[in-house]
């Protein structure tokens, strides 16, 4: 599968991920208790579908360590407020911390995918388009 990056551009998204019927980028991002993540500076697209998977979210701004990266968030894992210009989410620091870095331009691909998707505690899209919820021993993450 083959993600691309559709800055300034959000597209419609389908199983467990979230509408993003407009461009989120600037967006905050604010985790678990009100805390700051970040700010959306991309959005990951799978071509061939057209379908939003992934936010990049620059994590410069957090007021806890994250050593300055950029991480991939599922965004499954979100909700989103135009009117206040932000995206929640129950993301914690220590996902953050876990979470792999991502380099401008980088792709991603299946293993990464699994390992972010473990890292958020939400199960793989795919799983939802094989009909398989939870396959690799993801839970359904709730909203």
């Amino acid at each position: 599968m083959s993600l691309k990056s559709v800055r300034k551009m959000a597209m419609p998204t389908e199983d467990c991920c979230r509408d993003l019927d407009r461009d989120i980028t600037g967006y905050i991002v604010v985790g678990k208790s009100e805390t700051i993540i970040g700010k959306v500076v991309d959005i990951l697209t799978e071509s061939e579908k057209k379908v939003s998977r992934y936010m990049v979210v620059d994590t410069t701004i957090a007021p806890f360590s994250t050593d300055g990266k950029s991480i991939v968030v599922p965004v499954c894992t979100c909700r989103v407020n135009h009117d206040e210009r932000r995206v929640a989410s129950d993301i914690t620091p220590d996902m953050v911390r876990m979470a792999p870095a991502i380099e401008d331009g980088e792709n991603i691909d299946r293993d990464t995918e699994r390992e972010l998707h473990s890292v958020f505690g939400v199960s793989p899209y795919w799983a939802f388009q094989a009909g398989q919820e939870g396959v690799d021993g993801f839970s359904t993450y709730g909203f």
